[in-house]
């Protein structure tokens, strides 16, 4: 008798191996804002310098109890993102992901191939590789655990509560791993079953090491059967990697734009507008000579952008390749940058522009990419479902946004002039 697949089954807990930025092993880089260290017996989170073979990473209890909660309906404390997103109408990242997995058949594969307590001897056929954080950007909205830029300026510009002792400051400088022999032993491993490798940051098109997985992929003879996708600012286009990508199956890009112009710039600093519409446009124009079948863009959504998001649909009507409508992620760690700190009258005028813009956009899609446009209702609902500028973090978004620009010379008020007497309101 074939196992049902429940409403909070996720073929990421079965066939996907996410390796972090410190080394460590993680569920999935949508949860990573919870606790999703995967921990061994004794509670202590596994990394990949400790040598333990991915089987027994992917069967240790912490993952044999996940798939067990998920086999059993119910939503792992770590999949909360997921789980807010679909409440509030959206396609989160376990829908996109049954939806891939369902064209291989492999979720009905998954179930059979797991056992009541949760074991499983599912193939691991998709990776995630954070190699380190070696970023050429220093976005408001990251870390240092993510971008080598925040390391000096962090505990400066950030409350206590969210500082970093000098130890963990040292070890964000220091992620030998990516330089070591297990990174080798570990990807030689997973070579021969992988279908899907992704890369993210640091900034992923300019770290060496990512090169280096490629060709090791390419000796495994695998390569071909392969779908590279990538994360990244798009401020780099090297040739030196491009010219690896003819010999995978396709690559898809993923490019972290949250804004168009240089409100983009002001969020994710010291990025050019000009290099990365540039490169968008090679990508537009020359992604079959790429073998990129896809290019959307991804935009964090957040109280710096949620207002201006039609300029980015705006903007993307030029191109014939890239995706029309950007896929929309709400932002939820800092809270202060989220969008349900703006007050009442903001978020109305912008729910009725988004919903608006929900409508225009579903008519501009294909079938396959109508998630696109339901993610602009549920950005719209996630806004509105709780009403933290009463409790004072619009204030501190501003106070934030004061820090960081008194270092960078740069002005929030020349993007959001209404901010100004908002800021005259929270002061009084």
């Amino acid at each position: 008798m074939s196992k049902k697949m429940s409403k909070t089954y996720c073929p990421l807990a079965w066939n996907h191996s996410f390796i972090n930025q410190d080394g460590s092993f993680q569920v999935c880089c949508t949860s990573e804002e919870f606790d999703n260290n995967i921990r061994n017996e004794n509670g202590e989170k596994i990394f990949i310098s400790d040598d333990v073979s991915p089987e027994v990473v992917m069967n240790s209890e912490f993952m044999k109890n996940i798939r067990k909660q998920m086999l059993d309906g119910e939503w792992p404390e770590l999949c909360k993102r997921c789980e807010i997103t679909e409440k509030h109408g959206g396609a989160s990242r376990r829908v996109i992901e049954m939806m891939n997995y369902e064209n291989q058949e492999q979720n009905q594969i998954n179930l059979e191939l797991t056992s009541d307590d949760g074991t499983t001897s599912a193939p691991i056929t998709s990776a995630d590789y954070r190699l380190g954080n070696l970023c050429n950007l220093q976005c408001r909205t990251c870390n240092p655990r993510s971008a080598q830029m925040w390391i000096r300026e962090w505990n400066n510009i950030k409350p206590e509560e969210e500082q970093f002792s000098k130890e963990v400051m040292e070890s964000y400088k220091n992620y030998n791993w990516i330089d070591s022999e297990v990174l080798v032993k570990d990807f030689k491993f997973k070579a021969p079953t992988l279908n899907h490798i992704h890369f993210a940051g640091g900034e992923p098109l300019i770290v060496p090491q990512m090169r280096k997985v490629l060709e090791i992929c390419i000796e495994s003879g695998n390569a071909k059967n392969i779908v590279l996708t990538y994360n990244t600012n798009m401020t780099v286009l090297p040739d030196n990697i491009i010219n690896l990508w003819k010999e995978f199956k396709h690559v898809k890009i993923l490019a972290s734009v949250d804004a168009v112009g240089e409100l983009n710039s002001y969020i994710r600093y010291p990025s050019k507008w000009d290099k990365i519409h540039t490169n968008l446009q090679k990508i537009d124009e020359y992604h079959k000579e790429f073998n990129v079948s896809e290019c959307l863009l991804s935009t964090t959504v957040q109280a710096l952008n949620i207002m201006k998001l039609r300029d980015i649909v705006e903007y993307l009507k030029q191109f014939n390749f890239i995706v029309p409508v950007p896929n929309l992620i709400n932002l939820h760690v800092p809270y202060y940058f989220s969008s349900p700190i703006l007050p009442k009258s903001l978020k109305k005028l912008v729910t009725l522009d988004l919903l608006s813009l929900k409508d225009e956009s579903e008519e501009r899609l294909p079938e396959h990419y109508r998630f696109l446009s339901e993610n602009i209702g549920q950005i719209v609902n996630f806004m509105n479902s709780t009403d933290l500028y009463s409790e004072g973090a619009f204030s501190k978004f501003l106070e934030m946004q004061k820090k960081y620009d008194q270092n960078k010379n740069m002005d929030l008020y020349q993007f959001y002039p209404q901010f100004k007497d908002l800021a005259v309101k929270c002061t009084n």
